[in-house]
Formats: C-alpha cells, structure tokens, sequence
C-alpha cells in the first residue's frame, strides 16, 4: 500500500491548526511542530576498535546520511555511543568508551561542546531532562545534572551500580535504574531503582525491583521498568512502580511511551516469537499487531511524542538465524497506527533513535 509522507504531515497538523483557531489573539502566530527526521546512533563494535556513528534520516526525503556527525565535524563520535537525547535545540549524545558527552545543534549536528564526567565519575549511558537541566546517567555509579546553558556539569550525585535509563516524572522525582551489569557473573545482586528527589538533589529510596533493571519510560505519571532477569529462565518483564510499589506488566525487552500507551516489543534472548504489542497504563492490551510489517531482530524503537510515528531498528539475521552484530543494521518507519512507510540502512549496531522536528511560525 502506498502512503503520502506530506499528506501524513498535513494530517498531523490538523488538530493543531483547528486549536489554534479559537484563540483570542488572531494577529500572533502559531508554533507548530512537525516531524522531519530521526537520527540514529550506531554502536560500532566494541572491542574491535570500530568507531560509532550516527546515521541521520530525512523522513520527507525518504534518505538516509551516514556517517552524519563525522561529515559535519570531521571528527568520529568516538568508541560505543549509546544513546541521543534532543532537548530545545541541542542534541546530547553520551559515548561510553570514549568517555565524553557530545553537544550538537539538533538540526545540524555542528558541535557545540565536549563535556567530559568529573573526576571519580563517568562512562556516560541515558539522559533525561526537565526545567533547564539535561541528565546523565554514568556507568560509574553516578547522575550527572548537566546545565543546558552552560553547557557543563553543574553537581554529580551517587546512586547505585551501573545506572542505565532514567524517567522524571512532573513532580521532580528521577527514578535510575541501577543494573548492577558489570556484576553479571554473580547475578547483578545489587541491581535497583533509585528514587532521586531532583529539587533536594538525593536519594530518598532503593526500590528492589528485580533483577538487572536496564530500561525505563514514564509521560510524566506513569513510570515503567524493564527488568532483563539473567537472559536464561529469568526472563525479560516490564514491571509498573506505583510509589514503593512494583508489578508485572507484561514480558518484553524494549518499550516506548507516548501519552497512555505503553509500547512493547518483547524478543525473547532464548529464542521464541518475537512480540509487538501496544498497551494501556495499567497493562491491557490496546493493539496486538504494533506494526504491520515486523523486523528481523530488533534493537531499538522510538515513538515520535509530536506525530506517533514509530521506529524500530533490527539488526539482520544471518543464515544460522542469529543476528549480525558485525553487519549493519536497518531501521523501518511506521504511521502512528503501525503502517510501514519504509526501509533505512544504518550503521553498525543501532542501539538507539530519536526523533527529530522543527518548529514554523504560522499565521492564524
């Protein structure tokens, strides 16, 4: 079936057009915001001494330019990057071997700063971000609160071993899942959730939430972890905390959130179907088919908060039917209602996406 990427974009628009309609104030423009493209950030191989990079896509366009960091800086993003966060108009990619924070222009990928993690601090993973300030967890036991004017580290706080993803909620509370990874061998025994006070810039509570806690997605209310258990017969879960509380959800290993529904792609280390699943806050199902035309092995997926739209990078499956992590990935786009719009090649390892928009100033 064939899909209009630019009547998709008109269609985004048009609830934002008919809100803006009945303002008081006729002669102001409206900000809208569209969805132009994602950006990508490539693995690399780590331990061969392969560089990362990012690979950045024009969804209009329907192209994808890879190597786009090294193209617009002449230097490489460096050893492992794990993840990209865009907030108001810089990009903060966190690059763990080379132990570096990059901060770009969003939309040019022109570097505005190098920040490297304090003394007895660093190995940066996540961000997150709020009120002026972006957030960083670091491999080493830290977060790091970076100040998004001045482009530094303003204060380091402790929390718990190996920290990956983070969700702030409205409230000011920052939940850092601790994997407690590099313990792997007996069992990530000190694996948490810390709750930090944000405003008071502590921590009030560990929450025992299972075992190697890696993932985590909130809207501002709901928050959700995913527990990796031991990748044998301790499987991968999403669990809900509810204060000092923590459920099941469902069985899964990457999730998205936008709004009230919670996107789960379950895709099990020990073989067995892989499962693509869109639920409520409270873990009924919405959708049982997210997407209409699943990947091979995915990596990653992102959910456009402004358009719905979905993303998800795979990696490929060789003849043995084990995925190639020294072959490059893919990445396929979807409608907010899970229609494939798209192939993308990427990079080596596609671990994380992040998409991007622009902002236009219209007439009423």
């Amino acid at each position: 079936m064939s899909f209009s990427i630019k009547k998709f974009r008109l269609l985004a628009l048009l609830p934002l057009l008919a809100a803006g309609a009945c303002s008081d104030d006729p002669e102001s423009p409206m900000a809208v915001d569209t969805t132009t493209g994602v950006y990508v950030i490539n693995n690399g191989v780590q331990g061969m001494h392969v560089p990362g990079s990012v690979t950045a896509i024009d969804i209009e366009k329907g192209s994808a330019t890879q190597q786009a960091f090294l193209a617009r800086n002449g230097v490489q993003v460096g050893d492992t990057p794990q993840s990209a966060f865009i907030y108001g108009t810089k990009m903060y990619i966190a690059v763990f071997d080379s132990n570096i924070i990059w901060v770009v222009d969003a939309t040019t990928l022109e570097i505005k700063s190098s920040i490297v993690p304090p003394a007895g601090t660093g190995k940066p993973r996540e961000f997150t971000a709020a009120a002026g300030k972006v957030y960083a967890s670091l491999y080493s036991g830290h977060v790091a609160c970076i100040d998004t004017v001045s482009m530094t580290v303003e204060k380091t706080l402790a929390v718990g071993p190996n920290p990956e993803q983070m969700a702030l909620t409205a409230d000011g509370t920052l939940y850092v899942a601790n994997s407690d990874g590099d313990n792997w061998m007996n069992g990530n025994i000190n694996s948490s959730v810390s709750v930090v006070d944000v405003a008071a810039w502590k921590e009030v509570e560990k929450l025992q939430v299972g075992l190697n806690p890696t993932k985590m997605a909130t809207n501002g209310t709901d928050v959700f972890v995913i527990t990796m258990g031991n990748y044998n017969d301790i499987p991968a879960t999403v669990k809900k905390i509810t204060g000092s509380v923590t459920r099941d959800i469902a069985p899964g290993t990457l999730m998205a959130i936008r709004d009230k529904d919670l996107f789960v792609i379950n895709s099990p280390v020990t073989g067995g179907d892989v499962t693509y699943t869109v639920y409520d806050m409270e873990g009924k199902v919405r959708r049982s088919e997210m997407v209409t035309k699943p990947v091979e092995y995915p990596a990653a997926i992102a959910v456009d908060s402004n358009s719905g739209m979905i993303f998800i990078t795979s990696y490929k499956l060789g003849a043995s039917g084990y995925a190639e992590y020294t072959e490059p990935c893919y990445g396929q786009l979807y409608t907010e209602g899970g229609m494939y719009m798209g192939r993308y090649e990427l990079g080596l390892n596609a671990v994380n996406a992040v998409f991007r928009t622009s902002t236009t100033l219209m007439p009423r």
